[in-house]
């Protein structure tokens, strides 16, 4: 049998919705940093928005030191 509490605590419940609040924000901003980011370079290459898109993705991991895998890479070299 499993049985589950729960109370309500007003401090808890208004720290975690000011954390929400916060985290939310933060990743609007940068959902809006990336979108300036790439509307730039659409304008100074001239490139698609799916390439300028796919070319970010590829700096952020990179930029992280994750893993990708050569055949990411290739996308980006001619033959």
């Amino acid at each position: 049998a499993f049985e589950v509490l729960y109370e309500d605590y007003a401090p808890l419940r208004l720290a975690g919705k000011m954390v929400y609040r916060r985290l939310r924000s933060v990743m609007e901003e940068s959902r809006e940093y990336k979108q300036r980011q790439i509307e730039r370079v659409i304008k100074a290459t001239g490139m698609s928005s799916t390439e300028a898109e796919s070319c970010w993705s590829t700096f952020i991991r990179l930029g992280h030191s994750q893993h990708l895998p050569i055949s990411a890479l290739k996308t980006y070299f001619g033959p």
